[in-house]
């Protein structure tokens, strides 16, 4: 085999190990995401809501401000979560990209038989590739945001129209949270994992 296949084949190797790298952060994302925000935004949703239902109160200002309390609740609570995420997974990005310059690094040197002048980029530059890099058209702080506010509003929209349709607290839950039979892949959560 020639140079180019030699390192056409440690680049495609090295492909299928950042395939592998991508699913296990996908799913150790999703975990956090179950841990830090879905469990106990539900959690406290459907206490709240319940408190409110078992209360019976007709006292429309009271109740206005439940809601209004239980809105923001939701807001910082997936703002809250979605920054540690960002935090944590801008981090991660950071690493990925040093790693990757090594790995390039040496496949070149490795395969190439003459003698080659590298240089690497600083790790200022990689920060800035990554954090300047667009993620579906935004950048990354962006990207993190506006995954918060958007699920925020989404939350708040079901609670909202549970409210006015006088859905139950557990119907409002399950229109959140999804369903077990699906795997809770039809609840307005969802939407933000598949995200």
């Amino acid at each position: 085999m020639n140079v180019n296949d030699d390192i056409l084949d440690e680049l495609i190797g090295h492909s299928v190990r950042l395939e592998n790298y991508k699913r296990r952060q996908i799913e150790e994302l999703l975990a956090f995401m179950q841990a830090r925000l879905y469990r106990p935004l539900v959690q406290e949703i459907r206490s709240r809501l319940e408190s409110v239902e078992v209360s019976g109160y007709k006292d429309s200002i009271r109740k206005s401000r439940s809601l209004a309390e239980l809105n923001a609740y939701v807001v910082a609570s997936i703002r809250d979560a979605h920054q540690l995420l960002g935090r944590k997974w801008t981090s991660e990005l950071y690493d990925l990209a040093g790693l990757q310059t090594e790995v390039i690094e040496s496949i070149v040197l490795k395969k190439v038989p003459l003698e080659i002048s590298w240089t690497k980029p600083s790790t200022q530059m990689l920060k800035q590739a990554v954090s300047g890099s667009p993620i579906q058209g935004q950048f990354l702080k962006d990207y993190y945001a506006e995954l918060g506010t958007g699920l925020a509003r989404d939350v708040k929209k079901a609670i909202n129209f549970g409210l006015v349709r006088g859905d139950t607290t557990d119907a409002i839950v399950r229109t959140i949270r999804g369903t077990a039979l699906i795997q809770f892949r039809d609840g307005t959560l969802a939407k933000n994992r598949r995200d």
